[in-house]
């Protein structure tokens, strides 16, 4: 299946109702919490998840246009952003992704994944450096991203 016929499928499936999101509270379950809700995927949340799908299929100029179309339409999705951010990683955007992934992790400094994505991001920027000062300064981000991901 090409990239463009995942699309249309996703989309099919959205606008037919067929995709849907199952929403459990974080906190344990008991009598005393809402039960969970199912409702049809959103647009944003389906754009985001056909980025995720395209970065694993090894497309990441498709991802980016995904991931900014949700932005366009929601420009606080944390999720949006990460996926923007490793997107432009992969294509060694590199400011463009450090941007990305900065402005996540200030939406959403509790999450211990935007920590990790941001580490993840310095270490991909150590391999790519062509001096080992370089390599150096983007491993010690990284080590301090990484060790801020506390669950």
């Amino acid at each position: 299946m090409t990239t463009m016929q995942a699309e249309r499928r996703i989309e099919h499936a959205l606008f037919d109702r067929e995709i849907e999101i199952i929403e459990i509270p974080l906190v344990e379950l008991d009598a005393s919490e809402p039960a969970p809700a199912i409702r049809p995927a959103s647009q944003n949340e389906v754009a985001v998840a056909l980025g995720d799908a395209l970065l694993a299929a090894a497309d990441p100029a498709s991802a980016e246009t995904q991931f900014r179309s949700a932005l366009a339409r929601e420009a606080g999705d944390v999720r949006a952003h990460a996926g923007l951010g490793e997107a432009l990683r992969r294509q060694a955007r590199w400011s463009e992704a450090e941007a990305e992934f900065l402005r996540a992790l200030d939406l959403a400094p509790e999450e211990p994944q935007r920590h990790l994505d941001l580490g993840g991001f310095y270490e991909a920027q150590a391999r790519a450096a062509d001096d080992p000062a370089s390599s150096k300064r983007h491993l010690a981000r990284a080590r301090i991203r990484r060790s801020r991901a506390t669950i």
